[in-house]
């Protein structure tokens, strides 16, 4: 699962480091009920086994944060406390979170049939290759349709190193794709897609969740999600640590 660095334990839940053991477990509810593995909305981001270690990941955080002892190892950790004597173990980390790989504009022409017979014991699934339709000179696809391509705005897409969520919104409308359709397409309900573009992150989750809502919105539209993605984190980070 991933795990950025920059995320705590108070973070993923959501609390203080000053938060008492009701608001703890109060907020462990929140989140997993928020975050389970039957959400439509955690299997748009995650696959199912993602989404098992996501949950796994918010008991460690309760277990760690609900046990007097933990909770001081790990705030020593975090630097939140100091101690002269060296600091217990930390607690077991979790598996690394490896995002499944970009889908390339030619595994989208890529679908997936059940054949066989299972009355008679075989089946299985094959991969067939679409045919699509020829795209006519200076024009590119993506799931929701063609589009003009724009070499100059591509050169802009290919070298941005920080972006806010108003870039977003210049690529996807560039690309042709409203926001109802790629709402659905991502379900991801159209609000959250709002707060991102217009840059309203107290509307948004966590880090952790928010970067999977963009790393799903750079894979719909087809674009780099490794540089994007970084990109647009660098400006979420910054504006997170400047707010009072």
């Amino acid at each position: 699962m991933y795990r950025d660095e920059e995320t705590s334990f108070y973070d993923l839940l959501e609390v203080g480091p000053n938060a008492g053991p009701n608001e703890i477990y109060e907020a462990y509810q929140r989140a997993r009920e928020t975050y389970s593995p039957q959400s439509p909305a955690i299997y748009s981001m995650f696959t199912e086994e993602e989404a098992r270690e996501l949950i796994k990941l918010i008991d460690e955080a309760y277990s760690t944060l609900s046990n007097r002892s933990r909770k001081r190892a790990y705030d020593l950790k975090l630097g939140l406390i100091k101690e002269e004597a060296p600091p217990p173990p930390p607690p077991p980390t979790a598996t690394p979170y490896m995002p499944p790989p970009a889908v390339s504009r030619n595994e989208a022409l890529i679908e997936e049939r059940k054949v066989g017979r299972p009355e008679e014991g075989w089946s299985g699934v094959i991969k067939v290759h679409k045919n699509p339709e020829a795209i006519p000179k200076g024009k590119a696809r993506t799931r929701f349709g063609t589009y003009d391509v724009d070499a100059a705005f591509e050169r802009d897409i290919d070298s941005v190193e920080e972006c806010d969520g108003s870039f977003l919104q210049k690529i996807r409308e560039y690309r042709k794709v409203s926001l109802p359709d790629l709402s659905d397409a991502m379900k991801i309900s159209k609000s959250v897609l709002v707060a991102l573009e217009e840059n309203d992150l107290a509307r948004l989750p966590v880090q952790v969740f928010t970067r999977g809502i963009v790393v799903q919105y750079c894979r719909m539209l087809l674009v780099d999600e490794n540089k994007l993605v970084d990109a647009y984190m660098k400006y979420f980070k910054s504006q997170k640590t400047s707010s009072p």
